[in-house]
């Protein structure tokens, strides 16, 4: 049933979907939207994506401990991938490090989690750990301690940091240890350190 009203024919009631107006695609398809930023063609075979995946991502740990010498910036060695589906990550000796790759340049979000122990009793003096980009500290963390009496602690650092397509990322560490041996990476009950990412934007 229709009404007129101000000179306008109105519709009144159900309509079936045969009596809906449609819109051809050829009329869409050089056409788009833009949806929280991202321009979305609209056409026949229509994909609309919203948002990034945040790939790509990463996560390694250790599973034994790494034994340093006291006062000296050293690698830290995460061997253990938790997952790192793109195959960012390098686990092997002297590497264990992330790189950006092909088409991945964007902002990061990183966290590295060390475990930094004293082999002698109450010998814990200080540490410092940094996450470095292409060898340059990006982000650093440390304590010093008023007296020798403390065995571990777990620093932990989290930064944002925009990163180009090659950019390695790693995470060092250095402990003053009384006893002159100190270790990084596990603890005696399990693993307290991870070094992982992934993109934002």
């Amino acid at each position: 049933m229709s009404i007129t009203k101000n000179n306008t024919r109105m519709l009144e009631g159900n309509l079936t979907t045969s009596q809906l107006p449609t819109i051809p695609n050829s009329k869409l398809e050089n056409s788009s939207v833009t949806i929280n930023g991202s321009a979305v063609a609209l056409g026949g075979s229509t994909t609309i994506a919203t948002g990034g995946t945040n790939s790509p991502v990463f996560s390694a740990t250790t599973t034994t401990g790494q034994s340093i010498s006291s006062d000296t910036m050293t690698l830290v060695s995460y061997p253990t991938e938790n997952f790192d589906p793109d195959g960012v990550f390098t686990n092997t000796a002297s590497n264990y490090k992330f790189t950006v790759p092909s088409g991945k340049a964007g902002t990061y979000s990183l966290t590295a989690k060390i475990f930094v122990n004293a082999n002698g009793a109450s010998q814990l003096q200080n540490y410092f750990v940094e996450i470095r980009k292409n060898g340059t500290a990006v982000a650093t963390t440390g304590h010093n301690f008023n007296s020798n009496d403390n065995y571990w602690a777990v620093p932990e650092i989290n930064t944002l940091q925009v990163l180009a397509v090659g950019d390695d990322i790693q995470v060092f560490a250095q402990v003053s240890d009384g006893s002159g041996n100190p270790t990084i990476g596990y603890g005696g009950n399990g693993t307290y350190s991870e070094f992982s990412g992934f993109k934002l934007t």
